[in-house]
């Protein structure tokens, strides 16, 4: 990575030192990219997977999956994500503090329990963007909420929905849902 480092600096200098050590090393890849997911219009991607879900709770995606439902393995956060339509609700990695995994900082702000429920399955972009969007905060403050747990005294006493000291700059005030799909 260093002496990529010392001739290029944007966002994809980790992907070109990565791709220059696999072809000094001459690792063999397959490509298998239904198992992610990243830009909404992508082809080739683990869209299709999210497309036959019929429901979604925002605070707990994953617990909506039947045990035969197909799940995209990893979320590429490349773009911004945005939902509904009125793009009320957004996630962007480079939104994201560096301190996240502190004891002191709250919790991202997560959207409504409904968001994914009441965009119409027309909307797919916009539909697979809330999945994204719900499926990355949720996770991220599990993880949080997991990492705390043996680190502070004050894990207990988190709440899921307690904005984080950023959050105003990318989410409107809490609602419990939005009203639903016609």
């Amino acid at each position: 990575m260093k002496p990529v480092l010392a001739k290029e600096k944007d966002i994809l200098a980790d992907m070109w030192a990565y791709s220059m050590a696999a072809a000094h090393l001459n690792l063999e890849h397959t490509i298998v990219d239904h198992h992610m997911v990243s830009t909404w219009g992508g082809a080739g991607e683990g869209f299709p997977f999210i497309d036959t879900w019929n429901s979604m709770h925002c605070r707990a995606p994953q617990g909506d999956a039947s045990p035969t439902q197909k799940v995209p393995t990893f979320i590429h956060l490349a773009s911004n994500f945005k939902a509904p339509r009125s793009k009320q609700w957004m996630f962007h990695k480079g939104h994201v503090p560096a301190d996240i995994l502190h004891c002191g900082v709250p919790l991202l702000k997560e959207s409504p329990d409904n968001l994914w429920n009441v965009i119409p399955k027309a909307q797919t972009p916009t539909k697979r963007s809330a999945w994204i969007l719900c499926n990355t905060v949720s996770r991220v403050n599990q993880v949080r909420i997991a990492r705390r747990a043996p680190h502070s005294a004050s894990s207990s006493l988190l709440s899921r929905t307690r904005p984080s000291h950023f959050s105003s700059l990318l989410f409107p005030p809490l609602t419990t849902s939005l009203p639903s799909a016609s």
